[in-house]
């Protein structure tokens, strides 16, 4: 067992364990997306986001309203409102099974 921080509340595990019983669990918990059918845009997707997601997390763009225009741009290019689509069909049909 570990040792309670100084100033945290006696009952602190209690209150975690309550927030964790308690807690709203999404309605999404287990879905999972079959994304064979959409490898060509799942690799496409994910070399866009290397391209841009460094220097974006970073700060270290100059114009950074164009970068994000031109970020989005290439996402929509390699296929992002596609494999959106599917997911998104996907996932309803899963709910719709619940």
């Amino acid at each position: 067992a570990g040792h309670q921080w100084e100033g945290n509340p006696s009952d602190i595990l209690e209150q975690y364990e309550d927030f964790n019983n308690n807690a709203l669990q999404s309605k999404g918990m287990g879905f999972k997306f079959d994304s064979t059918n959409y490898a060509t845009e799942i690799t496409q997707l994910t070399a866009v986001t290397d391209k841009y997601l460094k220097d974006l997390s970073f700060g270290v763009i100059d114009d950074i309203d164009a970068t994000l225009k031109a970020f989005n741009d290439e996402l929509k290019v390699a296929g992002l409102e596609k494999v959106m689509q599917a997911k998104q069909e996907a996932f309803d049909a899963w709910l719709a099974e619940q």
